[in-house]
């Protein structure tokens, strides 16, 4: 019965809205009324979570940077006032708002929205391009965001991709938390090694973002964002009930074993798809 009701659902809206998301929401429905495993879905679907993950993942990213919160988070980062007249304070704060959102994000997002950025703030500062100063802050961008992938299994393909793999070949299941628990050490570690190199070895010149002006700048960039929207709280909240599904059935394992089996289950591509 459970199949025939979700067979007609999809029916009814395959009719009135289309053939796309409503296909994957049936396999959601599948899972989430433990018709099928997610495992068995995937199986005889598309062959592999990981695709799925990835589409889901990259959707809630995308939302986050299409309402605007991406570009918020990024600002408030740089627009502290501890920041005003410390050029390697502004630089050691923009590098972590990129390693920070990327890694909650895709890498290309963190990438689009700190480039977004940094390319008007460094024009109106005077400098052009192939200036070591301005050189350095678009390379290091690539690199934050690259490095902070590895942080959380968020959006990233190739740490979903081994922890796939892990637990195919070696039957070793590693959970959200535990790679977070491994992976935000490893992040910051490489942010101190980027930030060290370019402060001790690169030695660019700062005088330029130095002035008073550059905070200024980027002082009206932040008033200049409009309120937070309802889409915005929207994508945060949705965003945050993903991660928090991912992240509690091995937190509640003693107290709620029911709801945490449950959740377990639903593996890691159902949330986000749903």
């Amino acid at each position: 019965m459970k199949v025939a009701g979700i067979f007609l659902f999809t029916v009814i809206w395959w009719a009135t809205s289309g053939r796309g998301f409503t296909s994957i929401i049936s396999i959601v429905l599948l899972a989430v009324t433990n018709v099928m495993t997610p495992t068995e879905i995937f199986a005889n679907s598309w062959g592999n979570r990981l695709v799925l993950m990835l589409v889901g993942a990259f959707g809630l990213s995308e939302a986050l940077r299409f309402t605007g919160f991406s570009r918020r988070f990024a600002l408030w980062f740089i627009s502290r006032k501890f920041v005003s007249g410390h050029p390697w304070r502004l630089v050691a704060m923009f590098l972590l708002a990129c390693t920070v959102l990327g890694s909650f994000t895709s890498s290309t997002n963190a990438c689009l929205v700190s480039l977004a950025i940094a390319e008007p703030m460094l024009q109106t500062m005077g400098y052009k391009k192939g200036d070591r100063f301005a050189a350095m802050l678009i390379m290091g961008i690539a690199w934050a965001a690259t490095s902070s992938s590895a942080i959380t299994p968020i959006a990233h393909s190739t740490v979903l991709t081994m922890i796939d793999w892990l637990q195919r070949d070696f039957s070793y299941r590693v959970g959200f938390p535990h790679w977070i628990a491994f992976g935000i050490p490893v992040g910051l570690l490489s942010y101190l090694v980027l930030l060290a190199f370019y402060r001790y070895i690169v030695r660019p010149d700062v005088r330029l973002i130095s002035s008073p002006e550059t905070f200024e700048y980027i002082r009206q960039q932040a008033s200049a964002l409009p309120p937070v929207t309802l889409q915005e709280k929207t994508s945060i909240g949705v965003f945050l009930s993903v991660v928090a599904i991912w992240i509690v059935p091995s937190l509640i394992s003693s107290t709620l074993p029911q709801v945490s089996t449950y959740l377990d289950k639903l593996g890691t591509a159902i949330p986000p798809l749903a």
